[in-house]
């Protein structure tokens, strides 16, 4: 893939070179970057009116800066303290993993585009770099390094609401992110680069976009085509499935494809683009993004699953394992941040971004409860749910009581839960919130009938029902009715479609709901239900 003219990266000898050491060549000029360019910023409250000692950075996330520096303080409010209607100022284009020579992670490099490349690397507390360094030789801590520190931020800070101001340190980065390395190295750079918008490995050393690169330019497109929710994540999906060419970005009587390909080809120009979306679109919304991560996540424990020999010691390797461990960890993270999003959001939220955070939950709830594997006796299914009531999904989802175009889903879904075995009181949450969602229901059927029209018991809202890949029935022509995730192992996936609803009766939480604390409770229709279902 060839890069965008703008991209600046020297290649000197890189072809030559293998990708780890590709990867340890400085690819920056070394000169300074002027500090008195335009600051970039998004939105008109980048500095609260009401108090000077904070700020508020375009990711939507408050610093102070009371104890900083006069030259720090100075710095930030460059970067972040008016408005710039310009394309971004700094985009993140590659990241990756250096080793040392003993194969462990030595440090962690990320480079930004800016008008020439910069270099900024997070080292482990042995490194060199053990508290993060930026190449571009400007005074300690530099725009570039704040930049990249806001956005990992923004990222792994899962349960911290924006209304709580960060505490940003001489560094420059907020004490509340702890160790930036080991923080990065939990969550993994894979799945931190996906929320970034930024691909692994230098480009030189990869055969092609990623597929989350892909995706990416999916969602800019669909969002700005104003695609139905139910359609979006299909929307133009010949061209994500088709070769990238970057010698033929031009598509003639397509401008949608040629879009398509100048935001996979220009890393500038996509974080452009997303950056003038409305917050409430599909493709800028933090709901779909922790969905995306969570996807990510189960992927890489199918693959972990998969893999049943190594050949060899990689840089992603030298990160930990993606086990089950680490995916329930990461996942409860995801449902922290979706219930922090809500509980302490400024101001209430858009009907639509409910509905996508109520899918969030409910695809990450099929996701776990698909999922068979495990290893040694230990599976995401029994940290996560299992016979101890955690709380897991049950606080967030209880928000959203209102989305009750996802009471068959999560119905389908308690069918299995009954049949594996859960804590009684974790099973009487969800029974509780399927009857909340079932009130709500009811409620705006007697409303839109102006209360002169009875509704039958079970006839609520009805309209067409078809089977969704990931999450089964679906009903079209609601807010937030879900589409295929993904989610499900390729066994399931194959069965999914058979699956269907049945007669309709015998509903996941009643089948199970006579205690499920009692690992195999499902019985009656649900059992029966339940045990059909492809695993």
């Amino acid at each position: 893939m060839s890069l965008s003219p703008t991209t600046g990266i020297s290649k000197l000898s890189l072809e030559s070179m293998p990708p780890t050491t590709r990867s340890r060549r400085e690819v920056d000029p070394s000169h300074e970057a002027g500090l008195d360019r335009e600051p970039q910023g998004e939105g008109d409250d980048s500095m609260d009116e009401d108090n000077d000692s904070t700020i508020r950075s375009p990711t939507r996330l408050k610093y102070n800066i009371e104890r900083l520096s006069p030259h720090t303080r100075k710095l930030v409010r460059s970067l972040w303290g008016e408005t710039f209607e310009e394309p971004p100022e700094i985009s993140l284009q590659w990241c990756d993993r250096m080793l040392d020579a003993d194969g462990n992670i030595d440090f962690y490099a990320f480079q930004m585009h800016e008008v020439v490349p910069r270099s900024v690397r997070i080292g482990s507390p042995k490194s060199q770099y053990s508290e993060p360094q930026c190449q571009c030789g400007a005074t300690k801590p530099c725009k570039h390094l704040l930049w990249l520190s806001d956005c990992i931020a923004q990222q792994a800070l899962q349960g911290h609401g924006q209304q709580e101001p960060l505490t940003l340190n001489e560094r420059g980065y907020p004490d509340e992110l702890g160790e930036p390395f080991r923080c990065i190295a939990d969550m993994r750079l894979d799945v931190l680069a996906d929320g970034l918008h930024c691909d692994v490995g230098h480009p030189l050393a990869r055969s092609g976009p990623s597929p989350q690169r892909l995706a990416d330019a999916q969602s800019i497109i669909a969002s700005i085509a104003e695609v139905d929710e139910h359609l979006f994540d299909s929307y133009r999906s010949d061209l994500t499935y088709s070769s990238f060419d970057s010698r033929s970005l031009v598509h003639y009587k397509d401008a949608e494809a040629t879009l398509f390909s100048l935001l996979v080809a220009s890393h500038r120009l996509s974080a452009w683009v997303r950056s003038r979306l409305r917050p409430s679109d599909p493709a800028r919304t933090p709901f779909r993004q922790i969905e995306s991560r969570a996807r990510r996540i189960f992927a890489d424990l199918d693959a972990f699953f998969a893999s049943s020999t190594s050949a060899g010691k990689t840089a992603a390797d030298a990160e930990g394992a993606c086990d089950v461990q680490w995916a329930a960890t990461n996942l409860s993270g995801c449902v922290r941040q979706i219930y922090t999003l809500i509980a302490r959001a400024e101001a209430p939220l858009p009907a639509a971004d409910r509905a996508s955070a109520a899918r969030a939950l409910v695809r990450i709830l099929r996701g776990v409860v698909d999922r068979q594997n495990d290893s040694q006796g230990d599976s995401l299914y029994g940290r996560l749910i299992g016979d101890r009531d955690e709380g897991f999904l049950t606080d967030s989802l209880e928000l959203l009581v209102d989305q009750s175009q996802f009471i068959d889903e999560i119905e389908d879904i308690m069918v299995e839960v009954g049949v594996r075995g859960a804590a009684a009181s974790w099973v009487a949450k969800m029974e509780a919130i399927v009857a909340r969602m079932r009130t709500n229901r009811r409620s705006s059927a007697r409303a839109a009938s102006g209360g002169s029209r009875r509704v039958a018991p079970g006839k609520e809202l009805r309209s067409q029902r078809v089977v969704s890949p990931a999450l089964g029935p679906v009903e079209h022509g609601e807010p937030g009715s879900a589409s295929a995730s993904g989610f499900l192992t390729p066994e399931t996936a194959a069965g999914s479609s058979s699956r269907g609803r049945g007669g309709g009766n015998g509903r996941g939480s009643r089948g199970s709901s006579g205690g499920a604390g009692s690992k195999r409770s499902g019985a009656g229709t649900g059992s029966e239900r339940g045990s059909k279902r492809a695993r």
